[in-house]
């Protein structure tokens, strides 16, 4: 009882504990501060200097716009590698991905997936899942706390989210 006193003093406030016969009653009063959304101002982020961006989309407009979405987060175009113009690229960027972690070991990399990439093959269309490619990429890795993997896709239910949220560190919406 005396700890959780000392902890409740520390934060300026006090404690106290009720014992009854089917329960216990613990209070803890201490001064807070109301969070106001408006006071944090997402403006002033800045990734890492030499921050690497990776992205992957099958379609030729959207690879454009993550050039366009790196620029904007202060990504150099030359720290930037878009992949998916074609079946190579698509079916080999999980390998692509960890050979260049593993050559960039220090350096931050974001990537970012789309997560229906499609392949046409003759007649016939195949799906390659860009949130599989990101859980192939983080298995494969030992480390990954300089990379942070992102699925970008239109399907936004929270079933979607959620299964991408297995898959890779985060999900941002087309």
């Amino acid at each position: 009882a005396w700890i959780s006193r000392k902890c409740a003093k520390t934060l300026g406030g006090d404690c106290s504990m009720i014992f009854e016969l089917k329960r216990t009653i613990f209070t803890l009063r201490c001064p807070v501060q109301k969070y106001n959304s408006n006071e944090n101002n997402h403006t002033k982020f800045k990734l890492p200097v030499g921050t690497w961006g990776i992205a992957i989309d099958d379609s030729k407009i959207h690879r454009k716009m993550m050039e366009r979405i790196f620029t904007f987060a202060g990504i150099p175009k030359n720290k930037q590698l878009i992949y998916g113009k074609d079946e190579n690229e698509i079916r080999g960027f999980s390998k692509i991905v960890v050979d260049f972690v593993r050559k960039h070991p220090e350096q931050y990399i974001l990537l970012v997936a789309d997560e229906n990439l499609d392949i046409e093959e003759g007649s016939q269309s195949t799906v390659v899942s860009g949130s599989q490619c990101c859980e192939e990429i983080l298995k494969e890795l030992d480390d990954d706390k300089y990379l942070l993997t992102l699925v970008r896709s239109a399907n936004d239910s929270s079933q979607d989210i959620d299964l991408y949220k297995t898959r890779a560190h985060g999900f941002i919406p087309k």
